[in-house]
């Protein structure tokens, strides 16, 4: 089951807890998803995206590499 389904599942039975999760959840799918049902949900960001040659962490990792 997804995440965003999950939630909205748990708001329609009145289960309103402080949801946690990590950002390989998805962020944007989340959002886009869950909707109004998603408010109030924390979505940590662990890692810098990979794909974004205008993050430091990324570019010194990838030179590190080289």
């Amino acid at each position: 089951m997804k995440t965003s389904t999950f939630v909205k599942k748990a708001r329609a039975s009145g289960f309103n807890p402080k949801f946690l999760n990590v950002s390989f959840v998805g962020t944007a799918d989340f959002i886009k998803e869950a909707g109004s049902d998603g408010g109030g949900v924390y979505i940590t960001q662990a890692v810098p995206s990979p794909y974004d040659p205008a993050s430091p962490p990324v570019t010194r990792f990838k030179e590190a590499r080289q």
